[in-house]
This record gives structure tokens, sequence and C-alpha cells, in this order.
């Protein structure tokens, strides 16, 4: 059974889930969900022995032979995913899967993951006026709150759990500690303006509907200015690790429209308590 589904409400894998999701095969050739979570989180270089110093922990590197070209012995280790967006995360996942088409993705997505998880993962979709990248017509996509929840449940992986050996905790701490805290950090600034979002997230889907050119990254990007400004950043010595604070908004707009956001903050403030208790003190009552 192939058990390909998608980055859930784009960015639930890394973002919502961080470390959780491995029941993944290749579309069309079988690939192990280790094999995805390796792809994500490990970096991939030709093995020397100076190759050893350009990691985070020396002590969490494997040598693997890449499926393209067995002659050839690859170092991996946890490197950082700072600097990276929702949007990266769920192409990151594509590619890890091993599916360079993302409308093929989305298909096996909407076959495989009821077989996964014994729900529908997607709602009936809203048809905008408007095309979308390959001229079809556009879709803002309803994901299921349950359906979220019920593939977050199963997949979680607790901190004190281990991968390829290594503790799931170093792992984290490596790979999305330090962009995990500046998201939540953006999450808990949008919150404090909550009612100013909602209306903002009505006037998208307002203008979504009505529009033929609209285009969401740009109106976005519009939201951030108003409720956050041009310039924002996190702070808390955080703004050097998110890329695209307009792209978190746009995560968060659809998944307000389509009523999974409550959800999917709620599996983020579990990754959070889990993963860095002390963080997760200072912005619990954020969001």
């Amino acid at each position: 059974m192939k058990t390909l589904f998608k980055g859930l409400g784009l960015s639930i894998v890394l973002i919502i889930g961080s470390l959780s999701f491995f029941a993944f095969k290749k579309y069309q050739q079988v690939k192990t969900a280790t094999d995805v979570f390796r792809s994500i989180i490990y970096d991939g270089i030709y093995s020397n022995a100076n190759d050893i110093t350009v990691w985070p922990d020396s002590t969490m590197i494997i040598a693997r032979r890449p499926d393209w070209d067995t002659t050839r012995v690859d170092t991996i280790g946890p490197v950082s995913l700072c600097n990276s967006n929702p949007v990266y995360f769920y192409y990151k996942l594509a590619q890890g899967i091993g599916v360079g088409d993302i409308e093929t993705y989305e298909k096996a997505a909407l076959i495989n993951f009821k077989q996964a998880f014994g729900k529908d993962l997607f709602g009936p979709g809203i048809k905008l006026p408007g095309k979308d990248y390959n001229n079809k017509p556009a879709f803002i996509k309803q994901f299921k709150a349950d359906a979220l929840k019920t593939a977050f449940d199963k997949l979680y992986k607790k901190p004190t759990e281990d991968f390829d050996g290594f503790a799931m905790q170093k792992i984290y701490d490596i790979t999305v500690k330090d962009y995990f805290r500046s998201f939540a950090a953006v999450i808990g600034d949008i919150m404090k303006k909550k009612p100013m979002f909602v209306l903002l997230a009505a006037d998208f889907k307002k203008k979504a509907l009505t529009r033929k050119d609209f285009y969401g990254p740009e109106a976005a990007y519009d939201i951030q200015k108003k409720l956050l400004g041009e310039a924002y950043t996190p702070g808390q010595g955080l703004d050097n690790c998110i890329d695209g604070v307009d792209k978190i908004i746009g995560m968060m707009v659809r998944r307000h429209i389509d009523g999974t956001l409550p959800t999917l903050l709620t599996c983020a403030k579990t990754v959070l308590k889990d993963y860095d208790p002390e963080f997760y003190a200072t912005i619990q009552n954020s969001f």
C-alpha cells in the first residue's frame, strides 16, 4: 500500500509536527520512512576527514550510499533548518518522498491519506474565479481538523524516543529548535492582534472569491504590512531564523478560513511543551 500524503496544511510535517512524520513511501518506487526523514533533516556531502568539522554535532553523523550512485559515499548528519518557511517544508517533503511533480504528489495524498489514517484529509474546496499555476480552476483547500489531529497523534515522537540511534531531543535541538522558536514568536505576535487578524483574513477570503487577479502571496504580504509592519522581525534574538513572515501569515489565514488553525496551534504547543519547555513557558499564553 502506498502511504504518500500531503504536507498537511503546507507545513504540519516540520512546522507543526516538527520531527513526527515517518509513514511515507515513494509514489512509484518504495522509499522507506527512514529515507524520507533523513532527506528532510540531514544534509549530504562527500565523505573525507575534513568534512566532519562542518556538522553541529560530529557524534551524530552516518555514512550512506545514494540510490542514484552506489559508488559514492555521503556523510550525512542533522543540520539547522533556520531561514526556512512553510512553503520550503512542503516542497522539502515532496522532494524527500521522491515526487518531482507536485500535482501528482497532491493526487496521491488524496488517495492514500485515508488508507493511512482512516479519515479524509480534505473537505470540499472553495472555488475561486481565477486560475492556479497550471491554468486550472483555483481553489482554497479546506483541510479537516480531525484528520490533521489524527495524523499528528499517530506519528508524533516524544523527545525520549530515537531515530537512527540518535535521541529525538538532540535532533530537534540541532535542526528546528531555533526555527520553531522564531515561528512560535511570530504566531504569538499575530495572535496578540487576533481581532485584526480575523478581519484581515475575512478580507483575504472576500477578495479571493471576487477577484480573478487575486494572488495569495501578495495578499498575505499586505496583511503582514497592516498587522505587523513591513520591517517586522520576531526579536528575542530570533530574527535571523525566519525567511518569509508573510508565508507564515498566509498559512495561518488559510487555516483560519478552513477552521483548522486552533488544532494546528494546539499541536505546535505540544511540540514546544515536550521539546522546549523553557521557551514554552514564555509563550504558552500567547496563542
